[in-house]
């Protein structure tokens, strides 16, 4: 299912979505993917999009929502106990607005996650009348650690994109010794920062697992 650049906004999303998880038949739906990029969605519709993951109806291995205003709130929203879906393989969330509070949130809701091989909190450049942001996941206490456990206890990982953020080199080689290191699924992991490198540093290093 293609809504990409629709302008379907947040009523739009949530009516669909409550659809999805009030359909008559009460079967599980055949649906797989979702694309819903630069479409306008936020706080609203991302409640209703998590109310549809955590549904018996919900069969869907793939959720496009990048360049949307979903900010933390939003982030947050849409992965709230999203550990409990058993079928969600890619999530994309680049360019949501996401910062470090958001950031930590979402790897503690979703580490462990049963079948998740693709998560990606990259950028990705749209026109300003879509109102997303970058994603800004910095230092602040307690990211680095959730994320170095989602990379660990996430049991089917494969690929993990955070290209841009604004970690310093240090914290993220503790991404690698941390979590890559003891990850048994991880195949790549793209990491770099827009953090002012240092005379043996190189900026927006990217890192490979």
């Amino acid at each position: 299912m293609d809504f990409d650049q629709t302008g379907v906004g947040n009523d739009g999303a949530e009516e669909l979505f409550h659809s999805l998880c009030e359909h008559h038949d009460g079967q599980r739906l055949n649906l797989q993917n979702i694309y819903m990029n630069a479409t306008g969605i936020g706080l609203k519709a991302a409640t209703s999009i998590n109310r549809f993951l955590l549904s018996p109806r919900c069969q869907l291995e793939s959720l496009y929502l990048s360049n949307n205003p979903l900010d933390d709130a939003g982030v947050i929203a849409l992965t709230k106990d999203i550990d409990q879906n058993t079928t969600l393989v890619r999530l994309m969330l680049s360019s949501v607005g996401v910062a470090s509070h958001g950031a930590t949130a979402l790897f503690k809701s979703i580490k462990c996650h049963s079948t998740l091989t693709t998560l990606d909190l990259s950028q990705s450049y749209a026109t300003e009348d879509l109102s997303s942001h970058f994603n800004y996941i910095s230092d602040s206490v307690g990211v680095v650690e959730a994320t170095a456990n989602f990379i660990f206890e996430t049991p089917n990982l494969r690929l993990r994109d955070l290209s841009s953020t604004a970690l310093r080199y240090a914290l993220m080689n503790e991404f690698i010794t941390d979590g890559i290191l003891r990850s048994a699924s991880l195949c790549a992991l793209s990491l770099s920062t827009v953090v002012q490198a240092t005379d043996h540093q190189t900026q927006h290093d990217r890192h490979r697992a």
